[in-house]
């Protein structure tokens, strides 16, 4: 079954995208998306209004159904147990990144093209500086629940 969690991680990517297109920062991001979302959708002819009524009941759904998984004995997850796993899991989907980029500027130098093997090597500070961030949170979090 998908959780919420999951649901969550897809926006993210989503707002991560949408960061690095526009260059806005974090605390932005999500009223910028939802402004460029209402262009979309008169480019589109599509009703945002109706589709923002539609998400609404799909979430308010979503989080009966969590509810209802708790009543029946699934386990729910505490604060920090969730913000552990949502860490962890980005941070395995970004160290899989990196490898796929490391992988490309292998590849690049074992052509001779060494330019292009740092250039794409480089790229990788930024995603390496957010996962030690994403570890460090998430060895944060795990330390703090133990103590209480």
């Amino acid at each position: 079954m998908i959780t919420n969690i999951e649901r969550a991680k897809w926006a993210d990517k989503a707002i991560q995208a949408f960061r690095k297109q526009t260059g806005c920062d974090f605390e932005d991001s999500l009223g910028d998306l939802l402004c460029d979302l209402m262009h979309w959708a008169i480019a589109e002819n599509r009703d945002f209004d109706a589709a923002l009524d539609t998400a609404r009941t799909h979430y308010e759904a979503e989080c009966e159904e969590t509810a209802e998984d708790s009543k029946n004995g699934a386990k729910t997850l505490t604060i920090a147990e969730s913000a552990i796993y949502a860490n962890l899991s980005v941070l395995a989907e970004q160290l899989a990144d990196a490898a796929k980029l490391l992988a490309e500027a292998a590849a690049a130098s074992k052509l001779g093209k060494q330019n292009l093997a740092i250039g794409t090597a480089l790229s990788l500070e930024d995603l390496l500086s957010q996962s030690k961030a994403l570890y460090d949170a998430a060895i944060a979090l795990h330390r703090r629940a133990s103590r209480e």
